[in-house]
C-alpha cells in the first residue's frame, strides 16, 4: 500500500516537472516570436522611410532593428537592418562605412535565401562610382550587371518587375553621366516596357520619379523642351503625390533645361532649391554636383564673387571627406571584397580541375589534326590568312576611329567644363588616373580634372577659358601641383605627366 502511494506522488512529480519543462519552453518561444515580431516592425518602417528618401528616419530604425536582431540573433533582422543602415551611409557619402554594412547583410545565411535583397545590396553597391575615382563606372555596371542574375532569381513576377526598374534607373544615371545618350535612350526603353507591363500599379515613387526625370533630360538633350518640361513636371507631381522627400535631382534636372535654355536666373533658383532640399534631409549625395553647377550659373551671370564662394564650399566638403578617410579606405573595402570574390571562384575551379584536364587533352588532341590538315592545305590557308589579315586591317581602323571619336568627345567635354568629362577621360586614360593617385591617393576631383587638361596638352590660356578663370590662376594651380607631386621646377609639367603612363 505504500509503495502504491509513494508512486503515485512520484508520478505526479515528474508529470508537473515535464509540464514545467513545457511551459518554460512555450514562454521562450513565445517571448522569441514578439521580440521577432518587434524587429520586422521596425524594418517595415524602415523600408517605408527608404521608399520615399527620408533617409535619416530609415537609419534610425534599422540602427534599433539591428541591436535588437543581435540579441535575438535573428538572421533576417541583421541581413536588412545592415542593408538600410549601408544605403544610409552611401547617401551621406560615407561610403565605406556603407559598403561594409552591405558586404555584412550580403553575409548572413538568410541572404543566400532571398534574391531580391542580394539584387537590392549589388544595386545599392553601384551608387559610389559618382564620387570615388578609383571605383570605376565599369565597376558599378559589373555590380549591377550581378544584380540581375540575382533577379532573374526572384519568383515572383511583379517583385521582379519593380528591382528591374530600379536597376535600369541606376544604368540611367550612370548613361546620363557618360553622356551616352543611345544607351540611356535603351535603358529607358526597357524601363517604360515594365511601367507599361505593370500597368503603372504599385511602383514606387522614387522608381517612378527617376524614370519621368531622365526621360525628360533626355528629351532636353534633343532641344525637345515642352517634352522635356512635361515629363520633369510629371516626376515632381509624383513626388508631391506620394509624399516623396528627396525632390533635389528633380529640381536639378530642371535647373539644366533651364540653363539649356539660357534661362539662367531660373536654373540658378532651381539649383537653389536642389541644394535646400537636400540639406534639409541631410543627404550629401549630390551637394557637389549642386555647387558645381550654381557656381557655373552665378559665372554665367558675372557673379564672380558667389561662383567662387560655391567653389570654396565644394573643396572644403571634399577636404572633410578625405579627412574621414572614407576615399582611402573605400578603395580598401572594395579590394578586399573583390580578393574574396576571386577566392571563392578559385575554390569553384578546383572542383573543376579533372573536367578542365580532358577539355584541355581534347583541345591538344583537336590541334594537331588542325595543324596535319594545315600542312596539306598550306595554299588554301595562305589564302585565308591573306582575307584575315585583311579583316584585321579593317577592324584595326574601326577601332582607330572609335578612338579618335573618343579623343573628340574628351576634348569636347573638356571645352564645355562638363562634370561628366573627368569620368568620360578616366574610362579613355585608366593607366593615367591610376598612376596619379598612386603617387597621391588624396588627389581631390578638382585636381585630377586638372591633371587632365594638362595631359590633354591644353595651354595655361585655354584652360583658363574653359574653365573661367584667369590664366594667373591656372599657373598658380600649375605650382601647387608641382609641389604636391614632387615635381622639379626645370622639368616640363606636360612631359613629366605625359610619361606617367
Amino acid at each position: 500500500m505504500l509503495k502504491n502511494i509513494l508512486y503515485i506522488i512520484i508520478s505526479l512529480l515528474a508529470s508537473k516537472s515535464l509540464k514545467s519543462q513545457e511551459w518554460s519552453s512555450f514562454f521562450e518561444s513565445s517571448k522569441s516570436r514578439v521580440e521577432k515580431q518587434k524587429i520586422n516592425i521596425l524594418l517595415d518602417s524602415a523600408e517605408k522611410k527608404y521608399q520615399i528618401m527620408d533617409i535619416e528616419a530609415s537609419y534610425q530604425y534599422a540602427d534599433k532593428a539591428l541591436s535588437y536582431s543581435k540579441k535575438a540573433d535573428y538572421s533576417l533582422g541583421r541581413a536588412y537592418s545592415h542593408f538600410y543602415i549601408g544605403h544610409a551611409m552611401i547617401r551621406f557619402l560615407r561610403f565605406n562605412t556603407g559598403l561594409k554594412h552591405l558586404m555584412l547583410a550580403e553575409k548572413e545565411e538568410y541572404s543566400k535565401n532571398d534574391p531580391l535583397l542580394m539584387a537590392e545590396i549589388s544595386i545599392t553597391s553601384s551608387i559610389p562610382s559618382d564620387y570615388i575615382p578609383s571605383f570605376s563606372i565599369n565597376d558599378a555596371k559589373k555590380e549591377l550587371r550581378k544584380g540581375f542574375v540575382f533577379i532573374d532569381k526572384i519568383e515572383d513576377k511583379k517583385t521582379r518587375n519593380l528591382i528591374k526598374i530600379k536597376a535600369y534607373n541606376n544604368f540611367s544615371r550612370m548613361y546620363f553621366n557618360e553622356g551616352k545618350w543611345d544607351s540611356l535612350y535603351y535603358s529607358l526603353k526597357k524601363t517604360n516596357g515594365i511601367i507599361s507591363e505593370q500597368h503603372g500599379i504599385d511602383i514606387p515613387a522614387q522608381q517612378l520619379t527617376e524614370f519621368y526625370m531622365y526621360k525628360g533630360l533626355l528629351l532636353s538633350k534633343k532641344l525637345k523642351h515642352d517634352s522635356a518640361k512635361y515629363y520633369i513636371n510629371r516626376s515632381m507631381s509624383i513626388a508631391n503625390k506620394f509624399n516623396y522627400k528627396d525632390k533635389s535631382r528633380i529640381y536639378l534636372a530642371l535647373g539644366l533645361m533651364a540653363e539649356k535654355q539660357k534661362k539662367n536666373d531660373s536654373a540658378l533658383i532651381y539649383y537653389l532649391k536642389s541644394l535646400e532640399n537636400m540639406e534639409e534631409l541631410g543627404n550629401r549625395y549630390n551637394i557637389p554636383t549642386i555647387h558645381y553647377q550654381i557656381s557655373r550659373v552665378y559665372r554665367e551671370l558675372k557673379n564672380f564673387k558667389k561662383a567662387n564662394e560655391y567653389d570654396a564650399k565644394t573643396v572644403v566638403l571634399q577636404n572633410n571627406l578625405q579627412s574621414q578617410k572614407e576615399y582611402d579606405d573605400f578603395s580598401k573595402t572594395v579590394l578586399n571584397k573583390f580578393l574574396l570574390s576571386q577566392k571563392e571562384d578559385e575554390a569553384k575551379k578546383d572542383i573543376y580541375m579533372c573536367a578542365f584536364a580532358a577539355i584541355l587533352s581534347l583541345s591538344i588532341i583537336l590541334s594537331i589534326y588542325y595543324l596535319i590538315k594545315k600542312h596539306k592545305s598550306a595554299k588554301k590557308t595562305i589564302n585565308d590568312q591573306e582575307e584575315v589579315i585583311a579583316k584585321g586591317n579593317e577592324k584595326n581602323q574601326l577601332l582607330e576611329q572609335k578612338v579618335n571619336e573618343s579623343f573628340n568627345i574628351i576634348i569636347q567635354l573638356a571645352k564645355d567644363s562638363d562634370p561628366g568629362f573627368l569620368t568620360r577621360f578616366g574610362e579613355v586614360y585608366p593607366d593615367f588616373i591610376n598612376a596619379l593617385l598612386k603617387i597621391d591617393p588624396k588627389l581631390m576631383t578638382s585636381e585630377l580634372t586638372f591633371c587632365a587638361y594638362l595631359y590633354l596638352n591644353f595651354s595655361s590660356k585655354e584652360i583658363a577659358q574653359y574653365t573661367f578663370v584667369t590664366p594667373r590662376a591656372v599657373q598658380i594651380r600649375k605650382n601647387r601641383l608641382r609641389k604636391k607631386l614632387n615635381i622639379l621646377s626645370d622639368e616640363d609639367i606636360y612631359l613629366w605627366l605625359k610619361n606617367l603612363t
